[in-house]
């Protein structure tokens, strides 16, 4: 073998491997930056909530919705805080605790594991009636729903009065979650 063959082959290698070399750290940069990206997406992926019953089109964004979403969800989350048994009750409440955000997850939680103990001891069903009458006012991300609440103890009816419910929700990633859960009374400002 030539001397002459001998160093271009020992060139061509180098170079082959050079090139080799390049090529191995560009296909790991970049499948960093895709581990980078799917991590990104996965983090900040949006879920959203459909309520059971959908009236509209909704519009949904990073941190706001159009109004009949708000309505929709206020419509399912009353039904399953005032359509209550004894039998249902766990079961109501626990869906709804699921949509409450994390940080009002503690506070909601004492109120409903009060009032399911209730519930359940002293036997009552309460039924909510809306009346359809839902006033969704956007500056606070808040839904008054408006309707009857009827008690039964012993399938004996109790009382029934109606009610203004207000929901208020903070808005996530997409996400709606409600904060707070107040009935309105009458001489109260909205």
């Amino acid at each position: 073998m030539l001397k002459k063959n001998g160093e271009k082959t020992i060139n061509e290698l180098s170079a082959d491997r050079k090139s080799s070399r390049f090529t191995t750290v560009l296909m790991g940069i970049s499948n960093l930056g895709l581990i980078g990206l799917i991590g990104y997406i996965l983090m900040n992926q949006t879920v959203v909530i459909m309520p059971s019953e959908q009236t509209a089109k909704y519009t949904i964004g990073n941190d706001q919705a159009n109004k009949e979403y708000f309505i929709d969800m206020t419509r399912d989350n009353v039904n399953l805080l005032y359509n209550v048994t004894p039998i249902n009750v766990d079961e109501n409440f626990g869906t709804l605790l699921k949509r409450v955000a994390p940080e009002h997850q503690k506070d909601m939680k004492t109120y409903l594991d009060k009032a399911s103990e209730q519930i359940k001891r002293d036997q009552i069903t309460q039924v909510w009636s809306t009346t359809g009458l839902y006033q969704y006012i956007p500056g606070q991300q808040a839904v008054i729903a408006n309707g009857v609440t009827k008690t039964y103890l012993a399938d004996k009816l109790v009382t029934s009065r109606a009610q203004k419910i207000k929901f208020e929700y903070v808005m996530k990633s997409g996400q709606l979650f409600p904060k707070n859960i107040t009935e309105v009374l009458q001489n109260e400002p909205k």
